[in-house]
């Protein structure tokens, strides 16, 4: 008796050990995430050995391909330093960091649910007119995975990891776009302000010769007033140029989560002067779609319904579980403690018999989900291919119209200084005068704001390739 008692605690104790040894081995598949909110350096996961189909499409997909950042199209001194704390700070890219935390929790549970569970318990009992009673008990139970419904289950998670690890990627390529693009916005504005103040102090001369000619009797009343129309016109069309650089400085603040941070913290372009910007497109090494994040999730999206649709099916199936136990009781504490114990071993088969067709329904529901998946990967495939599609078109025919601006722009400014020698001659009106000098500043703000969006295009078209940071 004595030593059958010692070998049921001795196994029971093997069985204990075995389940916490292996509950805190490390995976090759696991996510080592710091303590920080962001997790620093973030890699795609590794393929599992048990399938790969839990590995990232760029992983395998795209190993020959020669990688470039989204932040090597444009040379903006300051650029990784304020994406450093954007990614430190901004509250969205937080969000989808805790996001990816949870999902990589519940890896953890559903691999727990493959292993064995033991528990210890102790009871202390005193009723009046009886001696004090202690119990103590020790149970295994495990669940034997025979269908294969707890493995799938849990590579189920792991794909729904790998697809909020591509959900983080994507925010953290798309925070950085908008950083580039709204520090490009502010160039756009300095530039377009610059523009404003140059036609405002040529109308603000032009108002002062009307004024000279008009105290020379050589002008009229109304070139005076035409004059100072279009100088308090100009002068409001600044508040707005001013006010719109504030907004566009707010909104990086935003984007990086510091309400005190200043635009001139970033330290590129001060002088309100556009960035080099990688050119032409055949200096881009080649690309595919499969680094684009949004893809990758809606691939890891498909692997994880797949394994999902399984597990509702295989619910339809028997289930065996095992449960050993060892238990004592006695007056005496330390007599209770599995002196004399009593063993006992409990084996279990269960099945579903009638649920009124839930099951079925769910398994189902789980197969048009994965229909679903496929279909929304197609949709974010054909998206992907029209934004690249759409971006090239954009560029070439941004460059033509760039091409057209400079030859306007130049023959407006030859006639714009032919019109003010003629209107000093008194051979030509205020209003001609007025007019070219208009169409020669709206043609620098029009070359501006080309500018502008060929360089915003080209950050978009690598963000539609799936270059990232």
């Amino acid at each position: 008796m004595t030593l059958t008692r010692l070998l049921l605690l001795s196994l029971l104790l093997a069985m204990v050990s075995v389940i916490t040894s292996c509950s805190s081995l490390p995976e090759a598949e696991q996510l080592i995430l710091d303590n920080s909110n962001v997790p620093q350096n973030w890699q795609p996961l590794a393929a599992s050995s048990e399938s790969q189909a839990n590995q990232p499409i760029s992983t395998f997909a795209t190993s020959t391909i020669a990688t470039t950042k989204l932040t090597d199209l444009v040379q903006l001194d300051g650029l990784e330093s304020t994406l450093a704390k954007a990614l430190k700070h901004n509250p969205d890219l937080q969000q989808t960091a805790l996001a990816l935390r949870i999902a990589e929790a519940q890896v953890g549970v559903s691999r727990a649910a493959q292993l064995p569970t033991a528990n210890l318990g102790l009871e202390h009992s005193a009723r009046q007119d009886q001696a004090k009673q202690y119990s103590a008990s020790i149970s295994v139970s495990w669940t034997l995975d025979l269908s294969q419904k707890l493995r799938d289950n849990k590579l189920a998670s792991k794909a729904e990891l790998a697809a909020s690890a591509a959900s983080f990627q994507g925010a953290r390529d798309l925070l950085a776009a908008n950083i580039i693009n709204s520090q490009l916005l502010i160039t756009r504005e300095q530039q377009l302000i610059a523009i404003e103040r140059s036609k405002l102090k040529v109308l603000e001369q032009n108002e002062l010769a009307v004024v000279e000619r008009y105290r020379q009797g050589l002008g009229t009343l109304a070139e005076l007033d035409t004059a100072r129309a279009n100088t308090e016109s100009s002068r409001a069309s600044l508040v707005a140029l001013i006010e719109n650089l504030a907004v566009a400085k707010r909104s990086l603040s935003l984007l990086v989560g510091d309400k005190a941070f200043a635009a001139k913290a970033f330290q590129a372009n001060q002088a309100g002067q556009f960035p080099a910007v990688m050119a032409p497109l055949t200096t881009l090494p080649k690309q595919d779609l499969a680094r684009r994040p949004d893809l990758q999730q809606a691939y890891q999206q498909i692997i994880s319904n797949e394994y999902q649709a399984k597990v509702a099916y295989k619910a339809l199936l028997p289930e065996l579980s095992i449960k050993a136990s060892l238990t004592d009781s006695d007056g005496n504490l330390s007599q209770a403690l599995f002196k004399d114990p009593v063993w006992a071993v409990l084996s279990s088969l269960t099945a579903p018999l009638f649920q009124g067709g839930k099951l079925k329904a769910q398994a189902k529901i789980a197969d048009l989900t994965k229909e679903q998946s496929y279909w929304q990967y197609q949709s974010i495939l054909l998206t992907a291919v029209n934004e690249i599609e759409n971006a090239l078109a954009q560029e070439r025919a941004l460059v033509q119209q760039q091409q057209h601006i400079h030859l306007a722009l130049e023959n407006a400014e030859r006639s714009s200084a032919i019109y003010l020698e003629k209107y000093r001659q008194g051979l030509v009106t205020l209003l001609a005068l007025l007019q070219i000098q208009q169409q020669s500043f709206s043609l620098q703000s029009q070359l501006t704001e080309l500018t502008y969006q060929g360089l915003t295009n080209r950050i978009n078209l690598g963000l539609a390739l799936g270059l990232g940071v």
